[in-house]
C-alpha cells in the first residue's frame, strides 16, 4: 500500500480512479480501506473483494506452470510471487466497499476461469452503494482479451460518468 501512496503523493493529482485486475483487486481494496480521500472511482476486474491466503506450494506451481510457460516473467518477478504466498492474510473488503461514496465498476467473466463466483457476485451487488457490475458472458478471467470492445466501452463509459460528477 505504501508504494501506491508514494506514487499518488508524487503525482499530486486532485483526484484519481484506481484500476485493478485479478489479485491486484485485493491490493486496491486494501488501499481503499486505509485511505481514500482523493479517490473518485474504482474499476475492479474479475476478482472477489477479498485478500486470500495462498496455499503452501502455490508460488512454485504458479511460476512453473504459468509464468514461465506463458512468458510472463517480465510482468511479475518470482520473488514477488513467493512474497505473496508468504505474506498473504485472509481479509474481506465488502464492508469497505459499502462505505464508498464514489462510483465502482466491477467487471466479471462468466465462463470457466472467471474468478468471481455467484456468491461473490451477490456480495458485490450488495456492497457498493454506487456500484455497477458488468458480466462478460463470453469470457473467463481474461475479459480484456476475450471481449475487448465491450471491455473498452465499459471503461470509457464509466470514466465519462465520473467526469460528469
Amino acid at each position: 500500500m505504501a508504494d501506491m501512496e508514494a506514487v499518488l503523493c508524487e503525482l499530486d493529482y486532485p483526484s484519481y480512479v484506481i484500476f485493478a485486475y485479478s489479485r491486484g483487486v485485493s491490493y486496491a481494496l486494501g488501499f481503499l480501506a486505509e485511505r481514500n480521500p482523493l479517490l473518485s472511482g474504482m474499476i475492479l476486474v474479475d476478482y472477489p473483494a477479498e485478500h486470500k491466503v495462498m496455499p503452501s506450494g502455490w508460488a512454485e506451481d504458479y511460476i512453473t506452470n504459468y509464468l514461465v510457460p506463458a512468458g510472463r516473467l517480465e510482468a511479475i518477478r518470482p520473488k514477488a510471487v513467493k512474497g505473496i504466498e508468504q505474506e498473504a492474510a485472509a481479509v474481506e473488503f465488502y464492508d469497505a466497499l459499502a462505505r464508498t461514496r464514489f462510483p465502482v465498476l466491477i467487471m466479471r467473466g462468466a465462463l470457466e476461469g472467471g474468478l468471481i463466483t455467484p456468491e461473490d457476485e451477490r456480495k458485490y451487488r450488495d456492497a457498493p452503494p454506487f456500484g455497477e457490475l458488468v458480466t462478460f458472458h463470453h469470457s473467463g478471467h481474461d475479459v480484456h482479451a476475450s471481449e475487448t470492445e465491450k471491455y473498452n466501452q465499459c471503461i470509457k463509459h464509466f470514466l465519462n460518468k465520473i467526469d460528469r460528477l
